[in-house]
């Protein structure tokens, strides 16, 4: 499990450990917001988070390998910038 969660109170990043399965962003994109906690579990359909590329918002959804999972930690945060494949979040 993860000893620190969450937006680190003094450099305002997020702290995670890459453990698990990550979900991943599916394009150069900004995060906008996400839509589950750690400690949930992942449901077929669910929405895990919305992200925007070229002025479009994107809705990533559960992957099929992720049904059943639960969220371990999160690695991107709103407004952090992701590449292609970049990890949002780490299932387990």
């Amino acid at each position: 499990m993860i000893a620190s969660q969450g937006v680190h109170p003094c450099t305002k990043t997020w702290t995670c450990t890459e453990s698990g399965l990550p979900l991943k962003s599916p394009v150069h994109a900004v995060v906008r917001s996400l839509c589950v906690a750690v400690g949930e579990r992942l449901v077929e359909g669910q929405e895990v988070a919305r992200v925007e590329a070229m002025k479009t918002e994107i809705s990533v959804k559960v992957p099929r390998k992720l049904i059943g999972k639960v969220v371990g930690s999160v690695a991107a945060g709103p407004g952090d910038m992701l590449k292609p494949g970049e990890a949002i979040m780490y299932c387990e």
